[in-house]
């Protein structure tokens, strides 16, 4: 199942109990927070967050954005999220690696999710972005990201580690 917990700034509890804000879902595999990140991607300067929970629902998988503002004491990814991202299809394990960072150069940070398992019968992987990711709420599925990434050869699992590097080819993008 899993927890995620957030401690924010000047919080100085040395227990989870002590925590500002936790995250759970239901299920058994759910592996909360086994990926997280958090960035600026709504303009109101506090940073938001992704959390994910990629066994959930026989590996469907499930990636909750929180506005950073609205996040307090304890928190279901199913039912409190700004945006509930899913994947179309059990076993893809979305969010096994979940990433946020500036793609477009508009400020904001996007949202850079990984499914390595999508495709499951050949494991090829698959990888998500939803670019402005801080204007999303709702229940969306995966297969409405601005920008799919799939990998090539069987078992190739693209997704199973994603991360945001920054600019490094110095462009301005």
């Amino acid at each position: 199942r899993g927890t995620a917990y957030l401690f924010l700034g000047g919080n100085t509890s040395s227990s989870v109990s002590g925590a500002d804000a936790s995250f759970t879902v239901t299920g058994a595999t759910s592996y909360v927070g086994f990926s997280l990140d958090g960035a600026e991607s709504n303009g109101d300067t506090q940073s938001d967050i992704l959390v994910s929970a990629y066994g959930y629902s026989s590996g469907v998988g499930l990636v909750a954005y929180y506005d950073g503002s609205t996040v307090s004491g304890a928190e279901d990814l199913a039912t409190s999220a700004t945006a509930l991202i899913t994947s179309a299809t059990a076993g893809e394990n979305l969010g096994y690696s979940v990433a946020m960072g500036d793609l477009d150069s508009d400020g904001m940070a996007d949202f850079i999710l990984g499914a390595p398992s999508a495709s499951s019968a050949t494991a090829t992987g698959g990888v998500y972005v939803f670019l402005g990711g801080g204007s999303l709420s709702g229940s969306l599925s995966a297969t409405t990201a601005d920008y799919t990434l799939t990998g090539s050869t069987a078992a190739d699992r693209l997704g199973l580690s994603v991360a945001y590097l920054g600019d490094t080819d110095l462009d301005g993008v």
